[in-house]
């Protein structure tokens, strides 16, 4: 490009004056110094350490991630062939993420659904009957699939997620009514008989309980905020898949129950399905002696599991230490092996499986049979049953003390926003002191430079220094002072231990002026701000200092910064309007001459080349010459304005119209509300300037906003579940019974968030939502069953005993196939998902249906016996 410089008379050093005659014309090399120069350098990119152009490909909204990235990559292969195959290096893309959370999603889905299918033959012990209930796992998704692409819904995480999450409920019907015509085709029924009586007889049961499942979704979409925006279509897919296999279950199913069961030779004739099962046969005798070894079994077993959960729970309160007697090497050991516990550790891992192989054993067990007798387990329950329906007060009293104490451990849980995220990509920025030269900044990053190329954890890297900022849309030019790191953790490497590892260089090299973070494609995570308002600019800037100051200080926060750090040198001219005038111009004018001359505006081109008109760069070098500057015949700069260097703020902010400083961090620890009131109450014993007002906020915000429109959902949850209960029973009082399961969910969900160290977070309060619909789904079961076999008993107790005896298996069933279903995503054995559906979701489904389960079959019974008693005791009175 060309440099032109055009100043009025009396201009500096390189230009030449001669005095023209009248009408001749003055050439612009008479009075300018015409060069041709450079383009000034913007920006400096350099990949594994060689000089590179860096490109950012950005897809349309609406494009799909996957298409986009594969066809970009068939570019890519072209240019590969022209340039070489090593000059062209991919070092971010998110579509590999998306591929990889699809991916894991889709076998964590597979791997549930085959364990489901397993616990349904382990019950049944008919393949027959366990291809028939299978069906309906194929059949519900792809109609859910089906109903989500003509609601346009795309296949993405979160509908995957919901289809995960669905796969253990969708079975439950099909269950129900396989079980309930399996138990009449085993009591001597043809199979079309079978099929009809069974499906008829559960069919109010199952639609209602599908119908409060989906009920339980429905106010996430009228909260608002981040939980509509992200969980309606998660809700949606859950919605399809329910409905599809509510009308698989109450058509399909019968039929197939009715093709491929047969009744086998020698069955008895028909027989009521409601006797009692203590009426055993014959060899009874052999079957109780049996069962009672395998009581003592079970006590075994259970005391000693026991045992292992109060050595955990002791442990991680630190009290064993304080127990007298115990050893130190045993109390290390113990410490030791509970800290290790965790979702995705090898011990947890083998606990899980040696507790599912010792479930299918028992579940296996619990088949034997002979003659008329229901097994195992139905032995074992129907004299706990007995026991609670005579002791219902202490029944209840220890439902009520399992609910304090599920409510009692979210003290100890910590609580975030979202569960960190799985990416493999960090970000790392350098700010140099402002006014250090492109060049200069990019010599300080040779050292960081070459520490990232021999670190084991990192795959590759690119550095920009100065250039485009893609990552900060508010200010897309980076200064030259400021330098940006994408870095690519190598497969197999611990992102943690590498973050750290980045993180202790580049506070080596930079101090505070380095900061590094996972990059999330995720919802927000581990955000710490501190908004300063009122007060004058000057008591600002002390205040943010104070506070930035603090902040570092805190163990768990990282990468802070004030907006008003990281400015800029820039010369600030003042025109004072009274000198202006006193010299014929006016501010506008003044100004305009002063574009004219530090703009560096492009007045014309030269061929491709563009002309710039401006005064020459080295007649600017001090405060001095800019003050010379012309604006008018004999009027310079300084005659008219102040002249002064000051540092410009990195960003300015107001609040309610009032400027504002904002200091932010970032949380490491995944207890981020910890975090936060631990930063409120620093912040409260600074000595701020009295004007000053601080308010802590950032993802301590968030989790108090989302966790009360979660709280809300929750509770309008409820209410719709007992209004269809209601419709459905035509009582207000039954639904009551049928509600007392819901708070027994509380010791498992939280129980097992506390076991596995897993924070209180917006997937796993989505789970307890899906709790809701799963328990009173089986509570529905037990209660329909014992008002419509009311009439052929003469007590309620009576009655609720045989339906609890009935509704045994199918409950077990449903209970057993949605915890196998939802233990790979628990486990994480795929890495599916990301931050908005984890592990920490099924964690608290899967935890919670155990406890709520084994309670549910004793407290509803007793609900629902105290409720009969009473109505009998009004009508005698």
């Amino acid at each position: 490009p060309g440099g032109a410089s055009a100043p009025p008379a009396g201009t500096a050093a390189g230009t030449t004056t001669s005095p023209a005659a009248v009408g001749e014309p003055v050439l612009l090399g008479d009075v300018a110094e015409v060069r041709e120069v450079g383009s000034d350098l913007s920006g400096i990119s350099r990949t594994n350490g060689e000089p590179s152009v860096g490109l950012n490909v950005i897809k349309e909204t609406d494009s799909n991630t996957v298409e986009v990235a594969a066809e970009v990559e068939r570019v890519l292969d072209d240019v590969r062939d022209e340039i070489g195959r090593d000059q062209v290096v991919v070092v971010a893309n998110t579509a590999t993420d998306v591929e990889e959370s699809v991916n894991g999603l889709v076998e964590e889905a597979l791997v549930g659904a085959v364990l489901a299918i397993l616990v349904i033959f382990a019950f049944l012990r008919s393949m027959r009957a366990t291809l028939v209930t299978a069906v309906s796992l194929p059949t519900s998704v792809l109609a859910a699939l089906l109903f989500s692409w003509v609601d346009n819904l795309t296949l993405n995480v979160i509908t995957l997620a919901g289809l995960t999450i669905a796969v253990g409920r969708v079975v439950d019907d099909a269950i129900v009514v396989l079980e309930n015509s399996y138990r009449y085709v085993q009591n001597g029924y043809e199979p079309e008989e079978s099929a009809l009586r069974g499906t008829t007889e559960v069919a109010s049961a199952i639609t209602s309980s599908t119908l409060t499942t989906i009920a339980v979704f429905a106010p996430l979409a009228l909260v608002g905020g981040i939980i509509s925006k992200f969980f309606v279509p998660l809700s949606l897919t859950v919605a399809l898949a329910l409905v599809a296999s509510l009308v698989v279950a109450v058509t399909i199913i019968p039929v197939l129950v009715s093709i491929f069961l047969r009744r086998r030779t020698g069955d008895p004739a028909p027989q009521r399905t409601d006797e009692d099962p203590d009426e055993a046969p014959e060899h009874g005798g052999r079957l109780r002696n049996g069962g009672g070894f395998a009581r003592f079994l079970a006590g075994v077993g259970l005391f000693l599991l026991a045992s292992v959960a109060a050595l955990a729970v002791a442990s991680s309160a630190g009290a064993l230490g304080n127990v007298p007697g115990l050893p130190s090497g045993f109390v290390d050991r113990v410490d030791g092996f509970v800290s290790g516990i965790g979702p995705g550790s090898p011990v947890f891992l083998a606990v899980v499986v040696a507790l599912l192989a010792v479930g299918l054993i028992v579940v296996l067990a619990a088949r034997r049979s002979s003659g008329a007798s229901e097994g195992l387990l139905l032995r074992l329950y129907t004299p706990m049953l007995r026991w609670s329906l005579r002791h219902r007060l202490a029944m209840l009293l220890l439902a009520l003390l399992a609910f304090a104490g599920g409510l009692g451990l979210v003290r100890l849980l910590p609580v975030t926003f979202f569960p960190p995220s799985e990416e493999r990509l960090l970000i790392a920025d350098v700010e140099l002191p402002a006014g250090t030269a492109l060049g200069q900044t990019s010599d300080r990053l040779r050292p960081f430079e070459d520490f990232l190329q021999q670190d084991a954890g990192i795959k590759s890297y690119q550095v920009s220094i100065g250039g485009e900022d893609t990552q900060d849309p508010e200010s897309p030019f980076r200064p030259g002072n400021r330098a940006q790191a994408f870095i690519n953790v190598r497969e197999g490497s611990d992102v943690s231990e590498t973050l750290d590892r980045v993180d202790n260089e580049g506070d080596e090299l930079y101090g505070e002026n380095f900061q590094v973070q996972i990059l999330s494609n995720g919802p927000p995570q581990g955000g710490l701000e501190a908004v300063l308002t009122d007060g004058s600019k000057e008591e600002l800037a002390r205040a943010a200092d104070l506070v930035t100051e603090e902040f570092r200080k805190l163990d768990d926060v990282n990468n802070v910064e004030s907006d008003l750090s990281g400015g800029n040198p820039e010369v600030e001219i003042k025109v004072d309007p009274e000198k202006a005038a006193r010299t014929g111009l006016s501010p506008v004018l003044v100004s305009g001459s002063l574009g004219s001359l530090l703009g560096d505006s492009t007045v014309t081109t030269v061929g491709d080349t563009p002309v710039v008109v401006g005064v020459p760069e080295s007649s600017l070098d001090s405060l001095d010459e800019v003050r010379g500057l012309p604006v008018g015949s004999e009027i310079t700069v300084g005659d008219v304005a102040e002249v002064r260097e000051v540092e410009s703020p990195a960003a300015v902010s107001r609040t309610d119209g009032e400027r504002a400083v904002t200091v932010t961090g970032g949380i490491t620890s995944t207890d981020t509300q910890t975090v936060s009131t631990e930063a409120q109450r620093a912040i409260a014993d600074l000595d701020l300037p009295a004007s000053v007002t601080a308010q802590v906020g950032g993802e301590n915000e968030d989790i108090d906003e989302s966790f009360r429109n979660l709280f809300l959902s929750i509770i309008v949850a409820l209410v719709l579940v007992f209004l269809l209960l209601v419709v459905f029973f035509g009582s207000l009082l039954v639904p009551l019974v049928i509600l007392l399961a819901v708070p027994l969910t509380t010791v498992g969900a939280f129980g097992a968030l506390y076991l596995t160290n897993t924070a209180i977070s917006v997937p796993s309060l989505l789970g307890i939502l899906l709790l809701i619909g799963i328990v009173v789904s089986n509570a529905i079961l037990l209660v329909d069953f014992a008002v419509k076999a009311q009439d052929r008993y003469q007590t309620s107790d009576d009655a609720i005993l045989a339906a609890g005896q009935a509704r045994l298996r199918p409950i077990l069933m449903t209970a057993f196939a949605t915890i196998f279903a939802l233990l790979p995503l628990a486990l994480g054995l795929s890495g599916g998902g990301n931050g908005l559906i984890s592990s920490s979701l099924a964690i608290t489904v899967v935890g919670g249906l155990a406890t709520s389960t084994f309670l549910t079959l004793l407290v509803v019974p007793v609900g629902y016996s105290l409720l009969k008693s009473g109505r009998r005791r009004k009508r005698k009175a």
